[in-house]
């Protein structure tokens, strides 16, 4: 059974980038919520290419900090 719901327009043209040929918004919504947590998803002016280069620097910061604060901080 169909629904109808009211988004704004800078939301629907969010939808619309997501949408490939012949993908219903519904589809892309199902997705959205089936994928939640991916980066990507909630950086709407990144690309998947983008937003998987600013995973790769996060890790890689956190990996330093980690490190450093071995370091630093007294062992158990």
């Amino acid at each position: 059974m169909a629904k109808q719901i009211a988004i704004r327009d800078e939301v629907y043209n969010k939808l619309l980038k997501l949408k490939v040929k012949d993908m219903s918004f519904s589809k892309v919504i199902e997705e959205m919520i089936e994928k939640k947590g991916d980066l990507s998803d909630f950086i709407g002016i990144w690309d998947k290419k983008k937003a998987d280069e600013v995973k790769r620097r996060v890790k890689k910061f956190r990996e330093k900090i980690d490190g450093e604060l071995r370091d630093v901080l007294p062992r158990n």
